[in-house]
């Protein structure tokens, strides 16, 4: 599974409550994806003060989610650092990863390097390069009762997620950060038929 943590809760209490949770998963290996939160507002700021490029731009904005990534491991070091997401289908047993997404999005992500492509969609591609069979967006924004097809264009997500989206058969989930005991109730027990890897 890859669940994606959005900018918004750096500064929540939600945020420590999802890690814990998260982390105390045993049955299958979950993938984080980092939002960038206030390091990629800083971006955005510098962005508009240098007029950067929008390469520039986004190659900081991978790494402000790297940052973020940082302050998760850090928070629960229980949750662990997947340096390369093909080193998940080396490591036995079952975990919680935090993405260090640098590396994979520089030497293999094709997706535009522009501010509509952001960690939404660089969740789909890191889904889809796995073969998770559920991804899941952990949003500030209440998304209860909403069509899918709603969801998948702004205010939610980026511009580039519905394209991205095309290219991942798996199951798209939306909670909002309220709902952590939801997602334990839907994920968090080891039913039968669980699959044991992402």
């Amino acid at each position: 599974m890859v669940i994606k943590i959005g900018g918004s809760l750096c500064g929540s209490a939600y945020l420590k409550n999802w890690l814990d949770g998260l982390a105390a998963i045993k049955h299958q290996n979950i993938i984080i994806v980092p939002g960038g939160g206030p390091f990629a507002d800083q971006v955005r700021a510098a962005a508009r003060r240098w007029r950067l490029s929008s390469q520039a731009a986004h190659h900081m904005a991978v790494l402000a989610m790297q940052q973020y990534a940082h302050l998760i491991h850090d928070l629960n070091h229980d949750i662990k650092i997947l340096q390369r997401y093909g080193h998940i289908k080396r490591l036995s047993g079952n975990a919680v990863y935090v993405w260090m997404p640098c590396r994979d999005i520089s030497d293999f992500c094709d997706y535009p390097e522009n501010w509509h492509t952001s960690s939404d969609s660089l969740a789909v591609w890191l889904a889809s390069r796995l073969g998770a069979q559920c991804l899941c967006l952990l949003k500030s924004i209440n998304t209860t009762g909403k069509p899918q097809a709603r969801l998948k264009r702004a205010p939610f997500v980026d511009e580039y997620f519905k394209t991205a989206l095309e290219q991942y058969p798996g199951r798209l989930l939306f909670y909002h950060v309220s709902q952590l005991s939801e997602f334990i109730n839907d994920h968090g027990s080891d039913s039968p038929g669980t699959t044991l890897h992402p």
